[in-house]
């Protein structure tokens, strides 16, 4: 449908307003997308699962903390998606798919 739309926008009232049409969806999907997403943070996950109350302060210290503790959760953070696309059969299938497109 957004081919149809883009296109239907662009000849009626010019390609200026396509940007201002995704600004606008892009806004209307936060704003009911943000209050509905789950928690996928590990630690947070799995101290709910167990029933333990999560501590804020302890999860925000790994990103306050010294610079090796910053490193230890940069490292976490990057290396979190390339397990994801090695371990997971669909993510790798779907970014090859997209690799060919774009390429």
């Amino acid at each position: 449908m957004a081919p149809i739309a883009g296109g239907f926008i662009t000849q009626t009232v010019g390609s200026k307003y396509i940007f201002i049409a995704m600004a606008a969806l892009c806004g209307l999907a936060s704003i009911i997308g943000i209050p509905l997403l789950r928690e996928t943070y590990g630690p947070v996950v799995r101290a709910r699962h167990y029933g333990k109350p999560v501590d804020p302060e302890k999860i925000s210290s790994k990103i306050t903390g010294g610079a090796e503790q910053k490193f230890e959760f940069l490292w976490l953070a990057m290396s979190r998606p390339v397990v994801l696309l090695c371990r997971s059969s669909i993510c790798f299938l779907m970014s090859l798919f997209m690799a060919y497109i774009a390429g």
